[in-house]
């Protein structure tokens, strides 16, 4: 990993790990020795948590000022939720 792991959480096959330098990582399972795709976080402060979603089609990251992003791993699409 490029830095120290924040935060992570799996429904498999899908992992995705984040890092304090607002880097995810995702990982299928059943294959993974190598990693699937590489994201940096759009959010401004460290990552707090990550939950991927149960239809496995993408995650939410949440950073240490209480902002959300959702993302979408087949980059169809991406919102931003502000939940302060």
């Amino acid at each position: 990993m490029s830095d120290k792991v924040a935060c992570m959480d799996v429904k498999f096959p899908l992992c995705a790990v984040a890092t304090q330098d607002k880097k995810v990582t995702i990982y299928n399972l059943e294959q993974p020795q190598n990693p699937f795709k590489n994201f940096e976080t759009q959010l401004k402060l460290q990552t707090r948590c990550i939950s991927c979603f149960t239809d496995k089609a993408g995650y939410t990251v949440g950073s240490i000022e209480g902002r959300v992003r959702v993302e979408y791993i087949n980059n169809t699409g991406s919102r931003f939720v502000d939940i302060k």
